[in-house]
């Protein structure tokens, strides 16, 4: 039993939790929100409001900090951006499918983000510029490219580079099995609870805010979840028998009764669509839990000390149903290796 095989699984457990708030199913679970807010709330996930998702304007903050006790532990990340997007029901249907070539055609999107990472003999910061238009991707970075313009034809990335297009199928892959994953959503009816906060105004527009606190550790215990994150697994190419997941289970149950998770999702009043999501999780993580799984004696002294942990993402959508205007920016290059592939 390995480190990384944990990691994946905490994805594969990320992934269970995200699938309960994927798209409606036949019997929705309102997590202790009355009707009226529940059918709020559900309204967002109909296919009939995902399919209005066909073009919007977005912006986006993520930070996490971990606070080790001394400087040698600490660390500090940072991102924020904004853009827009847009692409046609007919190509989304095609990239669910597997088939980039095809879906790449329509996908318009301009998107600006900057990060900053600060760590033991580590501090970096950077902008980065992203357009895509025509099949072809540029981008412009202060690391990436020196801030000059380059660019590259997807349709080449996509069949003549062998891990990019890995990578983005196993993007694709994974929404298709957090997808799937919804129709086990009421599994978790009782294992989260949500309430309506204040509404607020968005650009004019009137949204409900619904927060929900997650049990982690009575969603680590339900084996009805087992495979949810079985199938969560099968994404890092691992497999498990229910001995092992009990146990790695057991592990990370440790670290859930340390952990506070809320998920936030933004809901128009008006038209019911999807306004937004976060997840914030504050606790502390315990370097011991690890020592079944790294092999060895586990940390020692001041390593073996609790390190305070706080993360936070929040992305808001915008001007539903209307495409960006993306335009190919002048003098651009293709990026080194020729003829932009």
């Amino acid at each position: 039993m390995t480190l990384n095989r944990f990691w994946i699984m905490l994805a594969a457990v990320l992934a269970v939790l995200l699938s309960g708030f994927g798209p409606v199913r036949a019997a929705e679970p309102c997590y202790g929100l009355n009707a009226a807010d529940c059918a709020l709330f559900n309204s967002a996930g109909s296919p009939a409001a995902l399919a209005k998702l066909n073009a919007f304007a977005f912006d986006y903050e993520a930070a996490l900090v971990i606070d080790g006790g001394r400087a040698e532990r600490d660390i500090m990340f940072s991102t924020e951006g904004s853009g827009a997007v847009a692409l046609d029901a007919d190509a989304l249907a095609r990239l669910r499918r597997g088939d980039l070539n095809g879906g790449a055609g329509t996908l318009a999107l301009t998107a600006t983000t900057k990060a900053s990472l600060k760590m033991p003999d580590l501090d970096r910061s950077g902008l980065l510029e992203l357009r895509i238009l025509n099949s072809t991707l540029y981008a412009k970075g202060d690391a990436l490219t020196a801030n000059q313009w380059r660019f590259a034809d997807l349709r080449n990335l996509s069949t003549r580079d062998g891990s990019a297009r890995a990578g983005l199928t196993a993007l694709l892959r994974l929404g298709r099995v957090i997808a799937a994953l919804g129709d086990f959503r009421a599994e978790a009816g009782g294992l989260v609870m949500g309430t309506r906060l204040s509404d607020i105004d968005q650009n004019g527009q009137k949204v409900a805010v619904f927060k929900f606190t997650l049990n982690l550790v009575g969603l680590l215990a339900d084996k009805t979840l087992f495979p949810l994150i079985k199938r969560g697994l099968e994404l890092g190419g691992e497999t498990i028998n229910d001995a092992d997941l009990q146990e790695l289970l057991a592990i990370f149950g440790a670290y859930a009764r340390n952990l506070n998770v809320t998920y936030t999702r933004w809901v128009g009043v008006a038209d019911a669509l999807p306004h937004g999501i976060g997840i914030d999780a504050t606790g502390t993580l315990d370097p011991v839990v690890f020592t079944p799984l790294a092999g060895g004696g586990g940390p020692q002294g001041s390593d073996a000390k609790p390190l305070l942990a706080n993360l936070h993402f929040l992305v808001r959508l915008s001007k539903i149903g209307e495409p960006p205007a993306v335009s190919i920016p002048q003098g651009a290059v293709p990026f080194e290796g020729g003829s932009g592939t």
